[in-house]
């Protein structure tokens, strides 16, 4: 079974092999996925056995914001709510 997510108006691959600059901008895109793997990143309009029309947004494959805030102003619950959601790096700032 594949899934095509279409009509991307900005896909961003970080690969710049596919597309524009280092972070591989691809305009007016889809990409086809099989098995859970990205099989192809071509043009809007890829067929597959199911499809999901994004209407031009912005699509990041593989994504994580793992940025996390520690702030004396927050209290120092804010550092054992941190361990307890699982950041893994924690850096002091002068």
């Amino acid at each position: 079974m594949t899934l095509v997510v279409d009509w991307i108006g900005l896909l961003v691959t970080n690969d710049p092999g596919l597309g524009e600059g280092f972070l591989g901008l691809v305009r007016d895109a889809s990409v086809v996925v099989a098995d859970g793997q990205v099989v192809s990143v071509g043009p809007a309009g890829q067929v597959a056995d199911e499809r999901i029309d994004v209407g031009g947004a912005c699509v990041l494959p593989g994504f994580v914001d793992s940025h996390t805030s520690f702030s004396p102003a927050t209290g120092p619950w804010s550092s054992r709510l941190g361990w307890q959601v699982g950041p893994t790096t924690v850096v002091a700032f002068a």
